[in-house]
């Protein structure tokens, strides 16, 4: 995850996660690590850190480092859950709710805290949804985040909804949620906003309205020349039905003397078995001519094919009939500046 996403770990919002790969000491990539500072030095004896709905995404093994300036780092701890148990609020020992780990540790004067992780659990991310510091004292929290009684509350799942739409502006399941949700509470306003949205990102420049079989439409495409034999074309395309393939798609150029092609798995990483019923999802493909394709004309055809079973998709909402391929474009290649243009 971007680091700019750490703030959703301080949010007031557990359902809404810092989350990133879990590396450790037993893989390649570096440890990942989250760095938080408390704003002036304060003394701190403990942490929460709750998951949310990702019990899973919890840690194994975990450094804790202080610091007084974010550069030189003195370590405290090195934490290795095993057991879901944590102390309630009269010193017992209970068992913990399955997404909340706590850590405690004799009182530090601080103002920087990093936690690395060491090992995380095997197949998954770690994930943060809430960090909360302790102080000495009961109950004393140095990093009060907003309290939120209800993570399926509108607010907060109106809020969760506009941040995925702003991380992801090439799919629109976010907006078709949002779009539901505002429907369900008779928020006209709210509907004509996503509406308006919805236009003006998946609007195509170029319209289609192509079937390939029951599942996709491809509503249309952008194309734009972006310098000597390169040029780029964004498709857009329906889900029809969910789906149970990861749909691929090419684009072959053919001309009288060669031809060139570009391949790619549909919305890549988003891939089609993940798409909604009735979402729109872009899909940008730079293409490079190669230098060894002489100058001419190409005919751009499009198909998709399903790579698990290598069959083609038909045209046509059936599926089982009808040619394989749609004519995209027509293009003229030459040599020099801008040697792409579609006609």
């Amino acid at each position: 995850m971007a680091p700019q996403d750490a703030s959703l770990a301080i949010d007031g919002d557990p359902w809404s996660y810092w989350s990133t790969p879990s590396g450790g000491e037993h893989s390649d990539a570096p440890s990942p690590a989250l760095t938080l500072d408390l704003g002036s030095t304060n003394s701190v004896n403990g942490l929460a850190l709750d998951a949310g709905e990702r019990d899973s995404d919890s840690f194994h093994r975990l450094r804790i480092e202080v610091s007084d300036d974010g550069q030189d780092w003195k370590f405290l701890e090195d934490v290795t859950e095993d057991f879901a148990v944590y102390f309630d609020e009269n010193g017992q020992i209970a068992t913990r709710p399955s997404s909340i780990q706590y850590v405690l540790f004799q009182p530090v004067a601080t103002r920087w805290l990093r936690l690395t992780l060491l090992e995380g659990t095997p197949g998954f991310n770690w994930s943060v949804g809430e960090l909360t510091v302790f102080g000495p004292g009961h109950g004393r929290k140095l990093l009060e985040a907003a309290n939120f009684a209800d993570p399926r509350s509108r607010e907060l799942t109106e809020r969760r909804l506009w941040q995925e739409v702003e991380r992801d502006a090439d799919a629109d399941a976010p907006l078709l949620a949002l779009r539901g949700l505002y429907r369900s509470l008779g928020d006209v306003d709210g509907v004509s906003r996503v509406d308006r949205l919805r236009t003006a990102r998946f609007r195509p420049e170029v319209s289609t309205a192509w079937r390939f079989g029951p599942d996709l439409e491809l509503t249309g495409y952008d194309w734009h020349v972006l310098g000597d034999r390169r040029f780029r074309i964004t498709y857009y395309w329906l889900a029809r039905h969910a789906m149970t393939s990861d749909y691929a798609v090419y684009l072959h150029f053919a001309g009288q003397t060669g031809g060139f092609q570009d391949d790619c798995l549909l919305g890549a990483p988003h891939s089609t078995r993940s798409w909604q019923l009735g979402e729109v999802v872009k899909q940008s493909r730079t293409i490079v001519v190669p230098a060894t394709v002489p100058s001419g004309n190409y005919v751009a055809k499009l198909g998709v094919w399903d790579p698990a079973t290598r069959h083609h998709v038909r045209t046509g909402f059936r599926g089982w009939w009808g040619p394989r391929e749609k004519t995209l474009l027509n293009l003229r290649v030459e040599d020099g500046r801008n040697g792409a243009a579609r006609s």
